[in-house]
């Protein structure tokens, strides 16, 4: 299955408010993505490193280990997917890097959280 970039486009058109939920994996993905009421999938940097290593989003992951998530999450749903990616891992560089890595056919996804220092947000214990 795959993503269509103009879906969130028409959703925010048509509706006042739209409703996503964060997940870290494809099973969590599909899960959302079948769930009534949601309008989209936000590929969470928190839940993906909470799932993936049972650490807190301190951007331990890699850019590697997010593209990859993505596109397996993108497989498995029919609703827009956003996908964050806080600093884009470094420069101007690698942030063309990123999004051309995030933005090919196969798994076509909406960016967002481009910023130029880590979150300042506190973290959740996972404990």
């Amino acid at each position: 299955m795959m993503t269509d970039r103009g879906m969130l486009r028409r959703l925010m058109a048509e509706k006042e408010t739209l409703y996503t939920i964060g997940v870290g994996d494809a099973l969590s993905a599909k899960i959302a993505g079948q769930t009534p009421g949601v309008d989209g999938i936000l590929s969470s940097g928190f839940t993906l490193a909470a799932q993936a290593m049972g650490l807190p989003d301190a951007e331990l992951y890699t850019r590697s280990d997010n593209v990859y998530a993505v596109a397996n999450m993108c497989y498995v749903i029919e609703k827009p997917l956003i996908a964050d990616i806080d600093t884009a891992y470094g420069n101007a560089v690698t942030t063309i890097k990123t999004v051309m890595s995030l933005n090919e056919p196969a798994h076509p996804v909406l960016l967002s959280r481009i910023r130029s220092a880590p979150s300042a947000a506190p973290y959740a214990s996972l404990t």
